[in-house]
């Protein structure tokens, strides 16, 4: 019985990470310039395997040299853009959600694994969570501002030359995981 309970998750585990792995239609933006319009699959690492089309052999692209990309999804088109992270953290393919002179973006992670689940013995995790990064304008490089949440210790160095922000922070009038609203108003307030 061990045995099959083990197969039928490592069955679960491999169509998951099939599904996650699909082909989506995109543009792709190169700093120096050139474009191109076909399918892609972005890798755990961030690398971008091309496909022209659907049955063609992929070519991998690192996203250093990317500028944008551009993710044509049923409903809406996702706009993904190479930043630099801070502490040599490399470039990263991130969504912008706020755009301003603090520009927020967001990194969705999926965390695959087997756990053990006490009434039911070993379950299959799919954890997704949002890690979000924040750039001023004069900035290079991104900094990491929390994970499915603000992290108030880190908001607090990042934001110390607004008064206004840090005191709204310190009475709690901001609710933790509505970074956008936090950026918004920080981009309203703050940099005048």
């Amino acid at each position: 019985m061990k045995y099959v309970k083990l197969i039928l998750t490592l069955l679960l585990f491999s169509g998951a990470l099939i599904g996650f792995a699909q082909k989506q239609e995109a543009g792709i933006y190169f700093k120096d310039g050139t474009e191109l319009t076909g399918l892609i699959r972005l890798t755990k690492n961030d690398e971008i395997k091309y496909f022209s089309s659907e049955k063609s052999k992929f070519v991998k692209y690192l996203n250093k040299d990317i500028k944008h990309v551009k993710i044509y999804e049923e409903k809406n088109v996702k706009h993904l853009f190479s930043v630099q992270i801070v502490n040599g953290g490399g470039n990263k393919l991130l969504e912008k959600i706020v755009k301003g002179k603090v520009t927020l973006y967001k990194k969705v992670l999926r965390n695959y694994g087997l756990g053990n689940n006490h009434t039911r013995g070993m379950v299959f995790n799919d954890d997704i969570y949002n890690k979000y990064y924040v750039k001023k304008e004069n900035e290079n490089e991104a900094t990491i501002i929390g994970i499915d949440a603000i992290n108030i210790k880190k908001a607090k160095k990042y934001f110390s030359d607004c008064k206004i922000f840090l005191n709204k922070l310190k009475d709690r009038k901001f609710k933790k995981q509505n970074i956008s609203k936090i950026i918004e108003f920080y981009n309203k307030e703050c940099l005048n």
